[in-house]
């Protein structure tokens, strides 16, 4: 209990700085911000009117015995039961609990599956609408959630869920220092500098052993990731439904896509990007940097592990990231994800719980820095160790057990929210403070242009396939158009036509408008 007070006494002060702060930290509902505070701060003593609170979450569940379940709810003060739950069985269970009046009290609910689900639960409420006890009892949530994740998941001018997940910035731009330093180069600072990277990591041997290098490593099947700074440097998208003057078009008809393929293709055609990019996944992309290959390319930027995932390759190499592209439309931060807003899972809470203050105190504690220290990370000195420079390193008989010990002994499902960034400080001290800065100066300055106009898949298009094999064969033509020395407005001028007259897109577009009108959605693009 002594818990508890303590969360809310901090949501109250934390509530009162994000109000005075304002930005990315201001409620999405600014009359629910103005609220008095002071039923919070009544609730410093607040008594759960249940004993246990039911969360479901689609997350797998690897011990029955945790420590980390155990210390939750010694902070709760109630026992937590968790149910375990995904895909079809998801949508039976909610169903035959619904039907019950027995809905668990928070719900994970994975957006790309559910949203006729989610959007009848809303209609028959069976959801409570979040966002007048936000800025009382949750309000660490605005730390870490952009306006553009919360506004995404609104449904009818309401917010009855939360995104589960944090925002990142996506697949960034790596490279390696060493080879900058061996050529004596400096760090690209606009796509024509990228080229000239590319080109000498390609021709002047920047191992100095006289092997084989790549300029520019592509290596996955996704268009979006693999090349995303040079689509986000034009303000291109080639996968998503974006807004473009007040109406949702499909991303890869926009014209400002073109720009963008013409300067992939200048690269491909030069040689500096590689040709077998459809072959390259994240083995042949480990093999490449471990055999000192590879070393300008698209990497995530992890929060588990800010060493970048390429490090654990070839540890003697030095990668850093690219954080600022001159003349980028998203200037100074280039980058997007191909989850945008990222809202790619949420939470809920249901209209069946007894005590939703508790279910949104519960929120509350997952954002607070030791719950994620302790889910993600476990106990100091027993699964993981600080070093003098104060990064954590996980202990040799934990980081062998599973995978998911790795990310936070075995606590990932007691998670249906993410609550805080495990590169805040205040968690991981030393953790890549200056890519952690990034993150967050990202968040705030490029929320605006969070561009993935629906997060919704629209059931009527799945329905009727009106979009069967649309994307396979965006990606084939946008590739023919990187590797092949044709006119890339004719070719597209080509595929916009071929999109109209084989995969329905004036119907679909039709259909996206409508949905989009439908359930509230507004233009978030500048």
């Amino acid at each position: 209990m002594k818990r508890i007070a303590t969360l809310l006494l901090a949501a109250i002060m934390l509530l009162a700085l994000l109000s005075a702060c304002g930005g990315d930290g201001k409620p999405a509902n600014s009359g629910a911000a103005n609220n008095s505070p002071t039923g919070g701060a009544e609730l410093g003593v607040y008594e759960p009117k249940v004993d246990k609170l039911v969360i479901q979450t689609t997350n797998r569940m690897v011990a029955e015995e945790n420590i980390t379940r155990d210390w939750l709810q010694e902070q709760m003060g109630v026992e937590l039961e968790f149910i375990i739950v995904d895909g079809e069985e998801l949508r039976a269970k909610v169903t035959l609990l619904q039907a019950a009046h027995d809905l668990p009290d928070l719900m994970a609910l994975p957006a790309t599956h559910c949203a006729p689900m989610f959007f009848a639960l809303c209609d028959d409420g069976a959801l409570v609408d979040l966002e007048p006890m936000l800025p009382l009892y949750a309000p660490g949530v605005f730390e870490w959630r952009t306006q553009a994740q919360l506004d995404a998941l609104r449904y009818k001018g309401k917010l009855y869920a939360i995104p589960s997940t944090i925002p990142n910035p996506g697949s960034m731009l790596i490279y390696r220092q060493d080879w900058l330093d061996n050529l004596g180069l400096e760090v690209p600072k606009n796509l024509e500098e990228v080229k000239n990277v590319a080109r000498a990591f390609l021709n002047d041997d920047p191992n100095g052993d006289g092997g084989e290098t790549y300029g520019f490593y592509a290596w996955t099947q996704s268009l979006m990731d693999c090349f995303n700074p040079f689509w986000t440097y034009y303000d291109a998208n080639p996968e998503q439904w974006i807004w473009r003057d007040g109406e949702l078009i499909l991303g890869p008809v926009h014209e400002s896509i073109k720009e963008s393929l013409k300067f992939l293709q200048g690269m491909a055609l030069e040689g500096l990007i590689n040709e077998d990019l459809l072959t390259q996944g994240w083995g042949e992309r480990n093999d490449m940097c471990a055999a000192g290959k590879a070393g300008l390319l698209t990497d995530a930027a992890h929060y588990t592990n800010p060493q970048y995932s390429v490090h654990s390759a070839l540890p003697e190499a030095r990668w850093d990231s690219v954080y600022d592209m001159e003349g980028s439309k998203l200037s100074p931060f280039g980058y997007l994800t191909s989850s945008n807003p990222h809202v790619h899972s949420f939470t809920c809470i249901s209209s069946d719980s007894k005590d939703p203050i508790l279910a949104m105190l519960y929120i509350q504690l997952l954002t607070d820095p030791d719950t994620t220290r302790r889910v993600r990370m476990g106990i100091e000195g027993v699964h993981y160790d600080l070093d003098e420079n104060g990064i954590a390193t996980m202990k040799e008989e934990w980081r062998d057990i599973n995978d998911q010990l790795q990310e936070g002994i075995c606590a990932t499902y007691a998670m249906p929210f993410l609550g805080r960034d495990p590169f805040d400080r205040d968690i991981a001290p030393g953790f890549a403070t200056h890519l952690h800065k990034f993150i967050l100066e990202h968040r705030r300055q490029t929320a605006p242009y969070y561009y993935a106009g629906n997060v919704w898949p629209v059931e009527e298009i799945i329905d009727r396939q009106l979009d069967a094999g649309m994307m396979d064969y965006i990606n084939k033509t946008l590739i023919n158009m990187i590797y092949n020395d044709v006119d890339i407005d004719r070719e597209h001028e080509q595929m916009v036509a071929t999109l109209k007259s084989n995969y329905n897109l004036d119907e679909q577009t039709r259909l996206q408008n409508e949905n989009a009108k439908s359930i509230g959605l507004t233009p978030n693009h500048p």
